[in-house]
């Protein structure tokens, strides 16, 4: 088995204006705010210092956005790919988390129990892990001994984290959703994914600094 090292680089959105509304986007096609594009800014900036050689971006709009910001700073062009949108919430789209629990309080409690549910009608945890998966294995053999970027979104890069680390649809909730612009790394190397980098948000620290 080949020793070669595979990196593996997730990054979360920037901020959409449905972000800093405390709405829950799902599978909605939502733009970056002003601060979103800034944040993209801030990362591509940070990341022009990596060798990353190939951008995979969620094909929703707000993930596309701030792959094409990086993108520029890596002169790479994303390519948009269904695998890495955010987890499907059906009937919970658009609404907070107030709004959510009152309309929907067993599929709240649920939820909140770890249980593995259907949001709103939408996707099962079980099945969004499957779908983000499917993503960083492909790219593992498409891109092996090479490092990839994959932009996505913070339960869909939970998952994909929980089922690189073998950890069960239980466990996952105990990794946190890092906020806008949040960078993990996995490295993959003689058959294994190691975590080495989790919810770094530097680049928007420095910039507060």
């Amino acid at each position: 088995m080949s020793s070669e090292l595979t990196t593996i680089w997730l990054l979360r959105h920037g901020q959409s204006q449905w972000n800093h509304e405390g709405r829950w986007q799902g599978q909605a096609d939502i733009q970056l705010s002003e601060l979103g594009r800034q944040q993209a800014h801030r990362v591509g900036q940070r990341l022009r210092r990596y060798q990353i050689e190939h951008l995979i971006s969620s094909d929703a709009t707000r993930a596309l956005e701030t792959a094409q910001v990086v993108g520029s700073y890596l002169h790479l062009t994303p390519t948009p790919h269904a695998g890495l949108r955010e987890s499907d919430i059906g009937a919970w789209t658009g609404l907070t988390s107030a709004e959510i629990k009152a309309r929907f309080p067993e599929e709240w409690a649920a939820m909140n129990a770890r249980a593995d549910v259907a949001r709103g009608g939408g996707e099962t945890y079980s099945e969004l892990r499957s779908r983000t998966w499917a993503v960083a294995q492909e790219a593992v053999a498409r891109h092996h001994g090479r490092a990839v970027l994959l932009v996505s979104h913070g339960t869909a890069i939970r998952a994909l984290i929980s089922a690189a680390l073998g950890l069960d649809v239980f466990t996952m909730h105990n990794l946190w959703i890092g906020g806008n612009t949040a960078l993990s790394r996995l490295r993959f190397r003689d058959g294994r994914f190691h975590l080495d980098l989790h919810n770094d948000t530097a680049h928007l620290e420095e910039a507060e600094a």
